[in-house]
């Protein structure tokens, strides 16, 4: 999961673009966080963003991963279980 500076770095880039963004953008994610985090930032989003539409899909990390490659999600939110010293797989950022 993403730490909160990161999430508060993305609001702040949104909020930049507040009179540019239209369009829709599809994001991928498992139930807790969806919940959490997910729900109230759309909420946010359409008052601040009113030309973005935000679609959420509930997903597991596999089916996720394949969502991504394919184009059927735009971003993939996925809690990161890695070893210490592992570095993220190629794409993606941890």
């Amino acid at each position: 999961m993403a730490p909160a500076s990161e999430l508060t770095d993305a609001r702040r880039a949104l909020a930049a673009l507040q009179g540019d963004v239209t369009g829709t953008v599809v994001i991928g994610a498992f139930q807790s966080v969806l919940q959490a985090l997910l729900v109230p930032l759309v909420d946010e989003l359409k008052e601040r963003l009113p030309g973005l539409d935000v679609a959420l899909q509930e997903m597991d990390a596999a089916d996720g991963q394949r969502a991504l490659r394919e184009g059927a999600v735009d971003i993939l939110l996925l809690e990161a279980d890695s070893p210490t010293g592992r570095s993220s797989p190629r794409g993606t950022h941890d």
